[in-house]
């Protein structure tokens, strides 16, 4: 799924609830203590759209005003809240055999095929254009994050990323992979960083690592499923 939140995966919801809850008091506990007007704005919304707020002005260079220590919030909601609530997400793929990851890495195993075919008429994909250029875009950078973590070598977990992040990957006609992560060159998963990437070693690790599970299924399953 490019698009996994609480409102189309019950399931999600359900597994970092605890976490979450744990993850918002305590940020709702630092801010409050900077101010009654931070309490009053908590109260008035969710702690997860008041840290958004603050990113988003620090990123847009937009100077608030009418409040104490803005600084300090706006330091913890990035440097506190939003890695709190990165790795629990990454947690969550990581921890469910990559059911945020999955959809996105079959469908990448999909248009590598795609890129391989010497026809497109008597290819794997007979009503696919050839393919030049996809584009997907994520919900949020925490999906992008699961993404880039499960499809690139040396991409760690302990921080977040930036809003404008991008993940690119380059199938060559001679049958080269190369990767990107934020317009740094990284080595494709299951790959050597001194060898070129062959569409077949990365193949093989794609399909590894998508879930033999349906996504859907599992997002909309009963609360007592358990994954292996």
């Amino acid at each position: 799924m490019l698009s996994l939140s609480d409102s189309n995966c019950p399931y999600y919801t359900n597994f970092i609830a605890h976490d979450m809850a744990e993850i918002n008091q305590q940020a709702v506990d630092h801010i409050s203590s900077l101010g009654s007007e931070w309490s009053s704005l908590i109260a008035e919304s969710s702690i997860g759209d008041l840290c958004s707020y603050l990113d988003w002005a620090a990123n847009n260079s937009v100077a608030l005003t009418g409040l104490p220590n803005i600084g300090d919030a706006t330091h913890y909601c990035q440097n506190v809240y939003s890695i709190e609530v990165t790795k629990t997400n990454l947690g969550f793929d990581s921890s469910t055999g990559h059911i945020m990851s999955s959809e996105f890495l079959s469908k990448l195993n999909e248009l590598i095929d795609i890129s391989q075919s010497p026809s497109r008429a008597e290819g794997l994909h007979p009503h696919e254009l050839p393919l030049g250029f996809i584009n997907f875009q994520t919900l949020n950078v925490d999906i992008l994050h699961a993404f880039a973590m499960a499809t690139l070598d040396w991409v760690q977990e302990g921080s977040t990323l930036p809003a404008s992040s991008n993940l690119i990957f380059e199938i060559g006609t001679d049958g080269i992979v190369k990767a990107f992560h934020n317009d740094e060159e990284y080595t494709p998963m299951g790959c050597n960083m001194y060898n070129p990437c062959t569409v077949e070693t990365f193949q093989k690790r794609l399909k590894a690592m998508i879930s033999s599970q349906n996504v859907s299924d599992v997002c909309s399953g009963a609360s007592d499923l358990i994954l292996q």
